[in-house]
């Protein structure tokens, strides 16, 4: 399966640059998702890879420059978030469509798109039109097509948007399952935190035509690389503060609001550096006023608004200086409630520092 190599990708519509520079590393056989707010710049991205839009920069897929090569000859599966299916072909038709271009022997194609019938559980809807399909289904034979003509790699754009929460987590799955089963290089682009965290071997987070940053799920989410990946990726409490002494790995800080917290770095940070800081609502207990369940860190607040989730409770509570903090908890907690909140100082990221 390809290699993918982007070294400084730029695209500029008008004097509107989309791409600044873009520089993009994609192992064979991985499954990679770009994740961004709209107008980021992902689905651009995607376009430059497909041959769909010119470009500055260098795009190689196995070594080969690929950026005198027509979209056909790239040998590139894609999948559009409407599914693009001919609404006059079978099922069957619309899966065998690229095979029949490439002139290949019926029997081959007939071979060819009956294991890919088996592989996307289409079994029994070869006859059908896409009129007749649920969503899921037609997604599927999306999927079965782009896959037809053997390419080296897939791109999927936003392909599950149009799906019901319920099955878009079942194709979640089963999209996955896929991957894993061809073992093709996979891009997958997407607006949806979850579905990116849930699906990726690696998550590239863009904003603004740039990459902020790049890792695997549990990265992202644990240790994101500046404020705007910690708040875009789930959600997360920042804090401004002013370092006052560093003890080993401890760094001393206090708060814009008073308060002293101790947070962990493996880099020297300079005394009364300003700092940046979050901290994830999963990570903070409530306890009862005066309670920090001996853990490090302590704030006093009061409990604003109590939303219930099934399985946890979103909760905001009020502290010193006109802070809102987001906090999920599994523990009963009433609106007007006196409260600590606390946490390790583990459970903190610091984003921006005057590291020494």
């Amino acid at each position: 399966m390809a290699l993918v190599e982007l070294q400084n990708i730029r695209l500029s519509y008008g004097n509107v640059e989309v791409l600044k520079g873009v520089s993009l590393r994609l192992e064979s056989a991985e499954f990679a998702a770009v994740l961004g707010p709209s107008g980021c710049g992902k689905t651009s991205l995607l376009r430059i890879i497909a041959g769909f839009s010119e470009y500055t920069g260098t795009l190689r897929i196995d070594g080969q420059d690929v950026a005198n090569l027509p979209p056909h000859r790239r040998n590139i599966g894609i999948v559009f978030q409407d599914y693009a299916l001919f609404p006059h072909q079978t099922v069957e038709g619309n899966i065998g469509y690229g095979l029949r271009l490439r002139s290949l022997p019926r029997s081959e194609i007939r071979d060819r798109v009956g294991a890919l019938l088996d592989l996307l559980k289409l079994n029994g809807f070869a006859a059908r039109y896409p009129e007749h399909l649920s969503g899921g289904q037609r997604q599927r034979v999306a999927i079965a097509r782009a896959l037809a003509i053997e390419p080296k790699m897939l791109l999927l754009d936003e392909p599950l948007s149009a799906l019901d929460k319920k099955l878009r987590e079942e194709m979640q799955v089963e999209l996955r399952q896929i991957q894993k089963t061809v073992g093709i290089t996979t891009l997958f682009v997407t607006h949806d935190q979850e579905e990116a965290l849930a699906l990726a071997d690696s998550v590239i987070v863009m904003t603004e035509g740039t990459i902020r940053q790049v890792g695997s799920p549990a990265e992202i989410y644990m240790r994101p690389a500046d404020a705007f990946v910690a708040e875009f990726i789930g959600q997360s409490n920042l804090f401004n503060a002013v370092v006052t002494q560093m003890r080993g790995n401890d760094v001393l800080a206090r708060l814009d609001s008073g308060e002293s917290i101790v947070l962990k770095s493996d880099a020297p940070i300079n005394p009364r550096s300003p700092i940046v800081f979050s901290v994830r609502p999963e990570r903070l207990r409530i306890g009862k006023h005066g309670e920090s369940a001996s853990l490090e860190n302590a704030l006093d607040g009061k409990i604003q608004h109590v939303i219930f989730m099934g399985s946890h409770s979103q909760v905001r509570v009020a502290t010193a200086g006109n802070r809102s903090i987001k906090v999920q908890t599994s523990d009963c907690c009433r609106e007007g409630d006196d409260v600590t909140l606390s946490w390790n100082s583990w459970d903190t990221v610091i984003l921006s520092s005057g590291m020494s």
